[in-house]
């Protein structure tokens, strides 16, 4: 829940440009939500005890909600490429620590 709250809060500024250029702050901007989102899977996979289809959805539902939450915010948008790259985020999440557990043969609980 606190990774959620801190999401939100950043959800709730007004749009900065992190540098000068538009690519560069675009690229640093999208990273950052696979980042947010990478974590926030790593989270809930823990807090469901390796279920990756019930993490998957609550980070899905909440990817949604916070986009129509950033729809209110002034000089804020809400994009469907944002919450794809949210997804992004949290099927690599995923995706490592499958492997992860496959290679050190570590259930998780």
């Amino acid at each position: 829940m606190l990774w959620m709250s801190i999401i939100f809060w950043f959800s709730s500024q007004s749009a900065i440009t992190v540098v000068e250029s538009k690519p560069a702050d675009i690229l640093i901007h999208k990273l950052a939500h696979v980042g947010e989102y990478m974590i926030l899977y790593t989270l809930l996979f823990w807090a469901f005890n390796g279920k990756n289809a019930r993490s998957l959805i609550i980070l899905i539902m909440f990817a949604i909600s916070d986009e129509i939450h950033q729809y209110f915010v002034p000089t804020r948008e809400c994009r469907i490429t944002d919450v794809l790259i949210d997804i992004l985020g949290g099927l690599t999440s995923m995706t490592l620590l499958y492997f992860y557990f496959k290679k050190t043969m570590i259930k998780p609980r």
